[in-house]
């Protein structure tokens, strides 16, 4: 299991805190099958070396001062702390497997399959699942566990683009509930 950018500066864009909750279930049902739980966090380096001049969306939060490791919004949601032993990947581009160590902790866990849940739908959660896909990888896309700034974006991105690289699903029916 996935958790992609549930982060206090990311979860705030969102409007409400379904996108978390719904999460948080699937992360602790996850937990209680022994599925790996993986959380993704953006973060950078005091002074941002990783941004270059050029890099027009990340230069935005170089500029605003913003994802500073250790920061306020670096912080995971409350609603979806890592507990004792889950991975952590620091990333600092949209794709959580960019200059990561994501595919070698995948490897080694022995994982085919990874459900995604995150925010936001159009940046990072787009970028894992295409990454993933990528891969050759079955991803399963937890819907109403992943949220974006815009409603219809996120509907767009969740029913038309995804179903064609992942199974787009929702948190009952993925928990047996719906």
């Amino acid at each position: 299991m996935l958790l992609v950018d549930l982060q206090v500066g990311v979860t705030g864009m969102l409007g409400d805190r379904q996108v978390p909750a719904n999460a948080a279930r699937v992360a602790e049902a996850a937990r209680a099958t022994r599925m790996p739980v993986i959380h993704v966090r953006t973060a950078f380096r005091p002074g941002y070396p990783e941004i270059s001049p050029r890099n027009k969306l990340f230069g935005g939060i170089k500029a605003g001062g913003r994802f500073a490791d250790g920061a306020p919004d670096t912080a995971f949601d409350e609603l979806v702390q890592p507990q004792g032993g889950e991975v952590i990947v620091t990333k600092n581009r949209i794709d959580a497997f960019w200059h990561t160590d994501l595919d070698a902790v995948l490897g080694g866990l022995g994982v085919d399959t990874l459900v995604v849940c995150g925010a936001l739908t159009s940046g990072a959660v787009l970028s894992a699942v295409r990454s993933a896909a990528n891969r050759d990888l079955r991803v399963l896309v937890v819907e109403d566990a992943c949220g974006d700034g815009s409603a219809e974006v996120h509907q767009v991105l969740t029913t038309r683009v995804f179903p064609m690289t992942a199974e787009v699903v929702s948190t009952g029916a993925l928990l047996g509930a719906g």
